[in-house]
């Protein structure tokens, strides 16, 4: 491996003396400063700063030795046993005693910075920081900065290195241990990319700096950023941007950098551009995560699209990105004459419904017209923009309470969606939880139906209480029980005196669904073979007469979705059974869904996680969905909760109606479909002996336009 020294001993004076064949033998200049680049008016450079010359540094005199030895207070394991071996081996050489300390500082309490260091590894000192930032990864360093020594690495077997070069080049002559000049270095390793700059300033100096609280998406583009570099030889650190600025950043989103928040902030969901000034690279993108994952990409792509004769040179001139995205439907969503993105959405803190309306809100105008609106919790005090109140909130009784007195004006069955002045409210009364939905869908269908693609003006209009539309449905979810045959009649028994639109079945048999379907002669089914066996299958019930199906199918809940499989920690092959179903009087479309998860801890969380994707990949969301079912969970397991950040609702929860000894669930898209009754059926004379499970019984409200 070829090594080269940097040499700091040089002074300016010096380099002016050296001649041309010495200068040809020196692969760095003797000088370090700060470079920067001309400005656009002029092509003179500016005066070159100087570092003071590097000095033979003495360690002891005379058996008196005057150094610390320094680690970082969060030093890896290869950092201090380089700082036991250096203190260990000193020891020896001198005679006396050896301090050692970590870099911790506190002045009040006494912990100070020493003027004489010897700095093991990436310590919170300025000389450490100052030789870092000049090292590739693959680098070591045994620098001396002033009256300190710096050993430096990235990774422990070049640490170990350095701590041998160290040891080996202290010199004792005349009762002096000391430190030449003439070997303060960085060796330098062989690289595939010989070197990166970008505005003209070698990489090793730079930070990746994204937005404190940026979006995981904005964290993750610095990580990869960062980790591309890596692959280039480069240890570049991801900050946020509370820490100092430098002169050389790569600005990921938007910052308090120059203008990267505004001009960020400028961007539309889908766009993205990247520029250079100076020695800073801005790497922008719109609110979208695919924005995101572009940007990134299209970086990566000036690095290795700039490469030549071993180099990568990034400059204004041939790294500018501007990309404008024209799959956005309208350039300008007005609401009552008030463009859209002037308002920020605010929910409900503690409901789970306006918060689901309006995260759905926030999404949909992002797609329609590629503007991105901030999303708040009335929990937050009013700041003085113009805002969307979804749903009833605090703000109806302070900073909107006109309209909290509008609202206390209407009927428990109706809703309101109207702009009074800074704000627009959807929604109704603050017990009636329907009212918001209908709300939401007819400002939901707005959006969806945009057909300028200059100017959408929507005009929302439901100044005074409009009663709440919809259709009224029921269902019942029901385990067989163990396959049980002989209790087939009480069941239907049970099921008869409620009569719902939709049943959905667990471990039916063949035989069982043939039988329901001979003595429930108003329903039809749909039943798919979950595990060839013909014992355990989740059939879809449905009021013939009343509904049309429209599509049905099966889906197993596994990496292989489309033939039978489980996970392998899954007992049995679980699956689930969907049925689009319209109604043939409202023409309402709606899919139910029948599922039974396995009972193994490990198990149920994957496969509802897997469920809620499948339901995403199938395209189903796109009408109202009810999952039902045997879960084998309880409403505080990991496997509940992936359902409901789904936005699938317990309808028992939902109506503070639940059981909290069952597994059997009732979950819809609470977007979409509002419960509006909920009941476990275990008051039958035939509960009991029935199964043993009790049937789950809910009613929903849907179609509210």
């Amino acid at each position: 491996m070829k090594n080269t020294a940097k040499k700091l001993l040089v002074t300016i004076l010096a380099a002016f003396l050296i001649s041309t064949a010495l200068v040809a033998c020196v692969v760095e200049p003797p000088v370090e400063g700060p470079e920067s680049t001309p400005a656009e008016s002029s092509s003179e450079l500016p005066p070159v700063e100087t570092e003071p010359p590097v000095e033979d540094t003495v360690l002891s005199e005379n058996g008196a030795f005057k150094y610390k030895v320094v680690r970082a207070q969060s030093a890896t394991k290869g950092e201090m046993d380089a700082t036991s071996t250096i203190v260990k081996a000193l020891k020896e050489k001198t005679g006396g005693e050896v301090l050692a300390s970590d870099d911790w500082v506190n002045e009040a309490l006494g912990y100070t910075e020493s003027e004489y260091e010897i700095l093991i590894g990436k310590t919170n000192r300025e000389a450490s920081e100052k030789i870092y930032s000049k090292m590739r990864i693959d680098d070591y360093a045994v620098s001396i900065v002033g009256k300190k020594i710096v050993i430096a690495a990235f990774t422990d077997e070049k640490l170990n290195e350095a701590v041998a070069y160290f040891l080996e080049k202290l010199t004792e002559a005349d009762g002096k241990l000391q430190l030449l000049a003439d070997d303060s270095v960085i060796v330098e390793a062989d690289y595939a990319i010989d070197e990166v700059t970008i505005g003209g300033k070698e990489l090793s100096g730079f930070k990746v700096v994204y937005k404190n609280g940026a979006a995981e998406s904005i964290k993750n583009a610095a990580v990869s950023i960062t980790e591309k570099l890596y692959e280039y030889g480069y240890n570049i650190p991801a900050v946020i941007d509370t820490v100092a600025e430098s002169e050389c950043e790569i600005i990921v989103g938007g910052t308090n950098r120059g203008n990267s928040a505004a001009e960020n902030d400028a961007l539309l969901a889908y766009d993205y551009k990247i520029y250079v000034e100076g020695t800073k690279v801005y790497v922008l993108s719109g609110s979208h995560s695919d924005a995101v994952n572009a940007v990134v990409e299209a970086f990566i792509g000036k690095l290795a699209g700039n490469l030549k004769d071993g180099k990568i040179a990034l400059d204004a001139n041939n790294t500018k990105v501007d990309f404008a995205s024209d799959i956005y439907k309208t350039k300008q969503v007005l609401l009552d004459g008030v463009d859209i993105k002037e308002y920020n959405i605010v929910y409900a803190h503690n409901d789970k419904q306006s918060m689901m309306l309006a995260e759905k809100l926030c999404d949909l105008v992002e797609s329609v017209c590629g503007r991105r609106l901030n999303l708040i919790s009335d929990s937050r005090a009013y700041s003085g923009d113009k805002e969307i109140i979804v749903g009833y909130s605090k703000r109806l009784t302070s900073a909107a309470k006109n309209i909290g007195d509008k609202v206390d004006g209407i009927k428990d069955d109706e809703y309101l969606l109207f702009s009074d002045g800074d704000f627009i409210y959807a929604g109704g009364k603050l017990a009636q939880k329907a009212s918001v939905t209908a709300a939401m869908n007819i400002l939901y269908d707005a959006l969806e139906n945009v057909s300028d693609p200059e100017c959408t003006r929507i005009e929302l209009g439901v100044k005074d209480g409009k009663k709440i539309g919809g259709t009224k449905y029921s269902i019942i979810t029901y385990n067989d029980g163990d396959n049980s045959y002989q209790n087939i009649d009480d069941r239907v028994t049970i099921l008869k005196e409620y009569m719902p639109d939709f049943i959905c079945f667990q471990e039916t048999q063949t035989l069982h669904g043939k039988s329901y379907k001979g003595k429930l002669g108003e329903y039809d089914y749909v039943l798919y073979d979950n595990d060839g066996t013909t014992y355990n299958s989740q059939p879809v019930f449905w009021k013939k007469d009343k509904f049309e199906c429209l599509d049905s199918g099966i889906k197993w809940l596994s990496d292989t979705p489309d033939k039978r499989s489980k996970y392998e920690d899954s007992d049995y092959i679980r699956s689930f059974t969907y049925a689009i179903l319209k109604d043939k009087t409202t023409g309402e479309e709606m899919v139910i869904i029948s599922t039974h998860t396995d009972y193994t801890v490990t198990a149920v969380p994957k496969q509802t996680a897997r469920l809620v994707e499948l339901v995403e990949e199938l395209a189903l969301r796109t009408r109202p969905v009810l999952i039902l079912g045997d879960f084998n969970m309880r409403d505080n397991s990991t496997a509940y909760q992936n359902m409901s950040n789904a936005c699938f609702i317990d309808a028992g929860r939902y109506l503070s109606a639940a059981n909290p000894a069952t597994i059997d669930f009732i979950f819809v898209d609470i977007t979409k479909v509002v419960p509006t009754d909920y009941k476990v059926i275990n008051d039958h004379e035939l509960s009991k002996q029935a199964s043993d499970h009790d049937p789950v019984y809910a009613e929903f409200l849907l179609g509210f336009n």
